[in-house]
């Protein structure tokens, strides 16, 4: 593969996860409500070790396109993205996420931490009263972990990802 292709790779895969966000909420609600797609691959970005810098720059947008196609506060999904992928980027730094269960570790907690960092901002933005679903959390991760394993499986297989 082309020393420049793979970054332009890692861009369209968070440009369709975002385009196909909403089409797996309208025709899967509840699995919508469930699952971040655009987050799954900016985690997968992280794990792969790529700069830090075109994380948070491909957070921001994706978090920026997710907004503008809800009703969500603007930009409260590119900070969401952002802070869980700095975590996880860090987390990298000083454990192997190569293997897969500690990928499945990072990935879980990577989830409920955005689970909670967007009900945190949604409750200090939006100056109103709500219930932290843990149910909806632990579900949500639990099957955000499962088919974030099997598509970074994919991808390696795809992307032949070998600077780990």
């Amino acid at each position: 593969m082309l020393p420049y292709a793979q970054p332009l790779l890692l861009i369209f895969l968070v440009l369709g996860m975002v385009t196909l966000q909403p089409l797996v909420s309208y025709y899967f609600p509840e699995v919508g409500i469930l699952i971040d797609l655009p987050l799954l691959a900016l985690l997968y970005i992280t794990c792969t070790k790529q700069s830090l810098l075109l994380i948070l720059i491909l957070g921001s947008s994706a978090g920026v396109l997710q907004d503008s196609q809800s009703a969500d506060l603007l930009g409260l999904s590119g900070f969401k993205n952002i802070i869980i992928c700095s975590f996880a980027y860090l987390s990298g730094t000083k454990i192997a996420i190569d293997h897969a269960l500690t990928r499945f570790s990072v990935v879980w907690i990577s989830f409920v931490l955005a689970d909670l960092v967007s009900w945190i901002l949604r409750v200090f933005f939006f100056n109103r009263y709500e219930i932290f679903n843990f149910t909806q959390t632990l579900t949500g991760a639990s099957l955000g972990t499962v088919i974030g394993i099997f598509l970074f499986f994919v991808l390696d297989k795809i992307l032949k990802i070998e600077d780990r």
